[in-house]
């Protein structure tokens, strides 16, 4: 289990009117929370977004084309060190309390140090402790899966089913961008991966070519789990835009 330096606290019910996923922390009053500031602690979050709009929190139960995930409140002050989101949602795992409580974890260690975190959503029981599984991949897959990761660097190829125009998977790069931002910001930590070690870097960025996409990435210590929810969004991918083949992760 991993130990957290922030109290938690979790309630079943969002706020009367608001959306289904609300988070809201609260920092030691040691900074100011200027605009820089916000934008800093915003960039997670809108990388989450991002992620969860191609289905990266679907976790292994929903169907990853079906699951939605929209930033609705931005990073809102609402007292002098507490900040709001706000997130409407459709079809996401429980695991994404977990992922927004390691990205909480991560500006604690290297933004501003947080007092508290409160969770309101479906996702979380009242009174709880955040459940510490990560989101998985959903199974049958649509295409052939390769993945023979064993060391820090990892190559990301994906093969389409068929030549497609240039640009038809342009779009995915927002969910790239976001899956990779989620990563960098610890959201993909485990007891196996602690957040004082998480690490990625992008080695050679999203290339997207009229045959497949692809990627390299370097010092990557993160959990598999992120690799799945990878895997999940290259499923809505496949049903949105462009038929893949096959994935090759190694």
């Amino acid at each position: 289990m991993l130990s957290r330096p922030f109290i938690t606290t979790c309630h079943s019910a969002p706020d009367p009117g608001g959306d289904n996923l609300q988070v809201t922390v609260s920092f030691e009053p040691v900074k100011q929370l200027t605009e820089e500031l916000l934008d800093r602690l915003r960039r997670p979050f809108q990388a989450l977004a991002d992620m969860g709009q191609w289905g990266g929190m679907a976790g292994e139960t929903f169907p990853p084309q079906t699951s939605t995930m929209v930033l609705m409140t931005d990073g809102m002050k609402v007292g002098p060190f507490a900040v709001r989101w706000d997130f409407n949602t459709m079809n996401v795992d429980r695991g994404t309390a977990f992922v927004i409580q390691n990205i909480v974890h991560n500006l604690h260690l290297f933004v501003a140090p947080v007092l508290s975190l409160v969770i309101r959503s479906p996702l979380v029981r009242d009174g709880a402790p955040v459940q510490e599984d990560l989101p998985w991949d959903y199974e049958p897959y649509p295409f052939v899966v390769q993945d023979g990761r064993e060391t820090g660097t990892v190559t990301v190829d994906v093969d389409f089913a068929a030549r497609q125009a240039s640009t038809a998977a342009e779009p995915f790069r927002e969910g790239w961008e976001g899956w990779y931002g989620v990563a960098a910001h610890g959201g993909f930590c485990s007891a196996s991966y602690p957040p004082e070690d998480n690490s990625i870097h992008i080695e050679d960025d999203l290339q997207v070519l009229s045959d497949g996409i692809g990627a390299a990435l370097d010092d990557v210590a993160i959990d598999d789990a992120g690799f799945a929810c990878l895997i999940n969004m290259l499923q809505t991918l496949h049903h949105r835009l462009t038929p893949i083949a096959e994935v090759t992760i190694e």
